[in-house]
């Protein structure tokens, strides 16, 4: 029988922690292209929103936020509910199927992490298009 507070820590280890630095990190990212984004020429640029300070947010950044977004949501969909799993068992009996269904999500978020950087990131599609296609032509 695991003790309950290795139970506790391994969700902290394993979900709020990451959950914590990965909104840290992002948050950093996202003013970084801010400043980027204040750089560039208003002509280039169009305006889609103004936050309470009266500052504007482009349609980059609004994209970038989303996609930040999408991709923490995928994490704690696909990491929580497995390490919930163990302090919920605790009070009451999971079911079989509930439980192979919870253990397919972390997988699952994975692909679809690994799926969005493919769509999302040209520049990485562009090499590994010209990888592949050089090594089959030699």
């Amino acid at each position: 029988m695991i003790p309950f507070w290795l139970r506790v820590y391994r969700l902290l280890i394993m979900v709020i922690v990451p959950s914590i630095l990965n909104g840290f990190f992002n948050l950093l990212i996202l003013l970084k292209v801010k400043v980027s984004s204040r750089q560039l020429s208003k002509n280039q640029m169009k305006i889609k929103t103004i936050n309470s300070n009266g500052k504007c947010l482009c349609d980059r950044d609004v994209s970038l936020l989303k996609h930040m977004l999408f991709i923490h949501i995928v994490f704690v969909i696909g990491w929580a509910p497995i390490n919930l799993l163990p302090l919920i068992g605790i009070y009451i009996k999971i079911p079989f199927l509930v439980d192979l269904f919870l253990r397919l999500l972390p997988p699952l978020s994975l692909l679809i992490n690994i799926l969005d950087l493919f769509l999302y990131n040209h520049e990485l599609r562009q090499y590994l298009k010209e990888q592949f296609f050089l090594k089959t032509l030699l």
